[in-house]
């Protein structure tokens, strides 16, 4: 009513980063740089989500190399001391509502974060049950974003 706004949050106040790319697809640093990084930043928790095989842009992973990268995330994680690594990916959403890798290595990942990178065009309501079916996945935990092409 002032005309100003409260301080709600600050950069003291985040403790992770749950989405962040590395050098195995389109990141700039390796698994053992963003964790000192993050720990330079004071976080408590990173989770590695590098993208699947479906945004090839990404240079994404396929179901044998994200199984590769959880390998060298958990060995990151018991390796470096102070900070928490989780494994995880950024899956695609494929335009039907499946993902574009299987349960059984999305089941090895401690964050799926399934995200819309093609097929801008359909309808609302398509593109609702699109994402509704992933949602309904019970690997994926959160809905990161939709990308326009």
């Amino acid at each position: 009513m002032k005309g100003i706004l409260p301080s709600l949050i600050s950069l003291r106040d985040i403790k992770g980063d749950l989405q962040m790319h590395t050098t195995a697809t389109d990141g700039k640093a390796s698994i053992e740089e963003m964790a000192a990084k993050a720990k330079e930043l004071g976080y408590e928790y990173i989770a590695i989500t590098d993208h699947s095989q479906a945004v090839r842009v990404a240079h994404g992973l396929t179901g044998a190399q994200l199984a590769r990268h959880i390998s060298a995330i958990r060995k990151a994680n018991t390796a470096i001391k102070g900070i928490r690594i989780f494994a995880g990916v950024e899956v695609d959403i494929l335009e039907d509502g499946s993902l574009d890798l299987k349960d059984d290595v999305l089941k090895e990942c401690d964050v799926v974060a399934a995200a819309v990178h093609s097929h801008f065009t359909m309808s609302e309501n398509a593109m609702t049950k699109r994402i509704l079916k992933a949602l309904d996945n019970p690997c994926v935990n959160v809905l990161v974003h939709r990308q326009e092409g």
